[in-house]
């Protein structure tokens, strides 16, 4: 009974570093945010010093409370994007490195003689142009007469011994 377990890391190296610039752009967009929020409520403080509010005026506490909360809804929103972008950089770079992994399967069943048939892509995998293509040189390929192939093999082997 073959197993049909579905594996998310197909090609560890890509789909990783697709996932980490992903992540990395992501979280300094919201470090630019955040900064900039730092700044917005640093100058509301600057603001009420400058025009005579005491320490202890309602104004600031106003600020102070709303920072608070702007930091928890940063923080909140930040783990919510790593979550997202890491579920979704899975199933984006799956889509990118499945066919890709897929077809080099196939060029090495193909180059072994154990296969002739045409190479597929599942449903929403991107590149199937890629497949189709692929299937058109192989059929040329496979409708040539052996003797041709043969020769054009020698030839262009003897071709590079120059």
């Amino acid at each position: 009974m073959a197993s049909h377990r579905k594996l998310f890391l197909i090609n560890p190296r890509f789909q990783l570093a697709f996932m980490a610039y992903t992540g990395v752009i992501a979280l300094l967009a919201i470090g630019i945010f955040y900064v900039a929020n730092l700044y917005f409520f640093a100058d509301f403080m600057k603001t009420g010093q400058a025009i005579g509010l005491p320490p202890d005026h309602v104004f600031f506490q106003f600020i102070a409370n709303q920072k608070q909360i702007m930091n928890q809804i940063f923080a909140v929103t930040a783990g919510l994007v790593c979550v997202v972008l890491a579920i979704g950089g899975m199933f984006f770079s799956h889509r990118i490195a499945g066919p890709l992994y897929r077809l080099n399967l196939h060029m090495k069943e193909v180059a072994l003689g154990r296969t002739t048939h045409d190479v597929s892509f599942r449903e929403g995998d991107f590149f199937r142009e890629v497949a189709d293509s692929y299937n058109a040189q192989l059929k040329t390929l496979l409708s040539r007469p052996t003797e041709g192939r043969q020769e054009e093999s020698s030839s262009s082997s003897s071709s590079h011994v120059a």
